[in-house]
C-alpha cells in the first residue's frame, strides 16, 4: 500500500502511462490502497472480464464486485484542481471574448459579481477578501447567462408589444376609414337635405307669388272699374251742371275702394307671415340637422381620442438589467 508521502494526489498525470489527468478519458481513479492511475489505464488493467484489478504500483489487488472502473471513486482532490484549473482557462477565455476589463484597485481579473444591494457590480477576487467579505456574490460568467436571458426576454416583450401595438395601429387606421366614410355620408346627406328645404321653400315662394299676383291684378282691375265708374259720374255731374248728387253712390263706391286697399294690404301682411314662417322652419330644420352633425362628430373625435390615448398609455417596459 503506498503511503500518504507516496500517494500521487498532488501529481498532474498518470504514474503509468503518464499522460495528464483530465476530466474526460484519462480522470484520475483512486484504488483503496490509495495509489491513483486514470481512467484508460484501469479499464486495461482490469481485463475483459472487469472483476479484480492488480495495482501497478504496490500490486494490491482489488475486487470490483461487477462494476468495472466505477468501483473506484474518482480522485477528489485531483478532479478538484482539474475543475479550478478548468474554470480559470474558461474564465480567461471569456473574459478575452468579452473584453472584461481589470479591477482599477488590484489590476486583477474582475471575475466575481457582488449581488449585495448596495454594491451589484464587478470585482476581483482580492476585493472579495476586503471590501465585500460577507457579500452575496455569483460568478461574473453565470451573472453573464443572467444578463443575456434578461436581454433575450426584454427584447420578447419588447417584439410582442411592438406587435401588439402594429395590430392596434391597424385597427385604428381601419376605423378612421370607416369614420372618414360615415363623416362623408353625413355631410352628403345634410347637403341634400339642405338642397331639398330650400328647393321646397322656392316652390312654396313661387306658387305664393303666382297667387298672390293673380289676387293683386283682381283688385287693380277692380279698383280701376270702380275709379272709371267715379271719371264716369265726375263726367256726367259737369254735364248736368246740377247741385243734386247721387251722395250714397259715391259712398258706396269709396267704401267699395277702401275695403279693397285693406284686402291688399291685409294680403301683404299675409305673404309676410307666411314668409317668416317658412324661414323660421327652414332655419328649425338646418338647426336639426346640424345637432346630429354635431353629434356624430363627437362620437368620432371621442373614438379617436380613445385610440390616440390607449396607443400612448402602451409604454415598453424594460428590464432592470443585473437585478438580483
Amino acid at each position: 500500500m503506498a503511503s500518504g508521502n507516496d500517494s500521487n494526489t498532488d501529481n498532474t498525470n498518470c504514474p503509468v502511462c503518464f499522460e495528464d489527468f483530465d476530466l474526460d478519458a484519462h480522470t484520475p481513479r483512486i484504488f483503496p490502497c490509495f495509489d491513483t492511475v486514470c481512467q484508460s489505464c484501469t479499464i486495461t488493467l482490469l481485463g475483459k472480464k472487469q472483476i479484480k484489478l492488480t495495482c501497478p504500483l504496490c500490486r494490491s489487488v482489488h475486487q470490483t464486485n461487477n462494476k468495472g472502473h466505477k468501483a473506484f471513486q474518482q480522485n477528489k482532490y485531483i478532479v478538484a484542481n482539474l475543475q479550478m484549473k478548468d474554470s480559470k482557462s474558461n474564465r480567461k477565455t471569456l473574459s478575452r471574448e468579452l473584453d472584461y476589463p481589470l479591477c482599477k484597485i488590484h489590476n486583477r481579473e474582475l471575475s466575481i459579481f457582488c449581488l449585495n444591494e448596495s454594491c451589484m457590480k464587478a470585482i476581483c477576487s482580492r476585493c472579495l477578501t476586503t471590501d465585500h467579505e460577507l457579500h452575496k456574490i455569483i460568478d461574473i460568467e453565470d451573472q453573464h447567462k443572467r444578463y443575456l436571458t434578461m436581454v433575450q426576454k426584454g427584447i420578447e416583450d419588447v417584439t410582442k408589444m411592438y406587435n401588439e401595438l402594429s395590430n392596434a395601429k391597424s385597427q385604428m387606421e381601419i376605423e378612421f376609414d370607416s369614420f372618414q366614410s360615415v363623416m362623408e355620408s353625413t355631410k352628403n346627406e345634410i347637403i341634400q337635405s339642405v338642397v331639398a328645404i330650400f328647393s321646397k321653400y322656392e316652390i312654396v315662394c313661387e306658387g305664393m307669388k303666382t297667387e298672390n299676383a293673380l289676387k293683386m291684378q283682381q283688385n287693380v282691375d277692380f279698383l280701376q272699374e270702380k275709379i272709371s265708374i267715379l271719371h264716369d259720374i265726375s263726367r256726367e255731374s259737369k254735364k248736368q251742371y246740377t247741385e243734386t248728387y247721387d251722395l250714397d253712390l259715391i259712398e258706396n263706391i269709396i267704401q267699395s275702394a277702401q275695403s279693397k286697399l285693406e284686402t291688399k294690404l291685409n294680403i301683404d301682411y299675409q305673404i309676410t307671415e307666411i314668409k317668416n314662417k317658412i324661414s323660421t322652419e327652414i332655419c328649425c330644420e338646418l338647426a336639426k340637422d346640424s345637432d346630429e352633425f354635431k353629434r356624430r362628430l363627437s362620437t368620432i373625435e371621442r373614438k379617436i381620442a380613445y385610440y390616440s390615448s390607449l396607443r400612448k398609455n402602451r409604454t415598453p417596459v424594460f428590464p432592470k438589467f443585473f437585478s438580483k
